[in-house]
């Protein structure tokens, strides 16, 4: 079952719907309403995707913030990328 027909599907009873799974359709719906700024009915697959693009990518925020707080930026370390085409 797609994020879509979850969220246009009629709301299963509480008990059938795990509560991560409620709790992630509530936010995509959230998401496609406030910022993407469509409905349920009016709303494309791209939008749907969006929504539920920044759904999943938003509570993992902290980890990323976590990483950019690590023992290598706070020593000022520097780090070097190679990259290397042949022809």
């Amino acid at each position: 079952m797609s994020i879509i027909d979850l969220a246009v599907s009629p709301t299963p009873a509480p008990s059938d719907l795990d509560p991560r799974a409620r709790a992630l359709r509530d936010e995509v719906l959230r998401r496609l309403a406030a910022t993407v700024g469509k409905d349920k009915a009016a709303a494309s697959p791209r939008d749907w995707f969006v929504a539920a693009a920044l759904a999943t990518r938003d509570p993992r925020r902290p980890v990323l913030a976590r990483f950019d707080r690590s023992a290598n930026y706070q020593e000022d370390r520097r780090r070097v990328y190679y990259s290397r085409w042949n022809f």
